[in-house]
């Protein structure tokens, strides 16, 4: 999942590309909604903490986090958020589990670029591919 390299000053865009950067070095920009725009903010807004880098899900000293750290930190307080874990057990102790990753997030994505008869171009553009193999 690319969000967590979302630039914190573009919170506040509304219909427009969202820019979201793979790495530092990769950049791309997907269409948005007022609705995702409104849960980047309500997130925000609630686990705000030092952020240097402007990052909306900045790593622990405000850069880009890898991506353990970032469904530690972010994705897993975001499932609970929306009620999306389960309660399992593992060796007699009681743990939730998230029922969907990031990449679960990705797939769903794809699938609806699909559904909607998007052309290859735009998916592979969208999932930030270099080329659609």
């Amino acid at each position: 999942m690319d969000a967590y390299g979302i630039r914190e000053e573009l919170k506040d865009m509304a219909r427009r590309p969202f820019e979201v950067a793979k790495s530092p070095a990769a950049r791309r920009y997907l269409p948005t909604s007022t609705d995702m725009l409104g849960m980047t903010r309500h997130y925000i807004e609630r686990h705000e903490g030092p952020n240097p880098g402007g990052l909306v899900y900045p790593g622990e000293h405000g850069g880009h986090q890898q991506y353990g750290h970032f469904s530690k930190r972010c994705w897993r307080t975001l499932m609970k958020e929306a009620g999306l874990v389960e309660q399992i057990v593992v060796d007699e102790e009681k743990r939730l589990q998230n029922l969907y990753t990031p990449y679960s997030l990705r797939h769903f994505y794809a699938s609806m670029l699909i559904a909607e008869n998007k052309d290859l171009k735009t998916i592979q553009e969208r999932l930030g591919h270099v080329d659609a193999a």
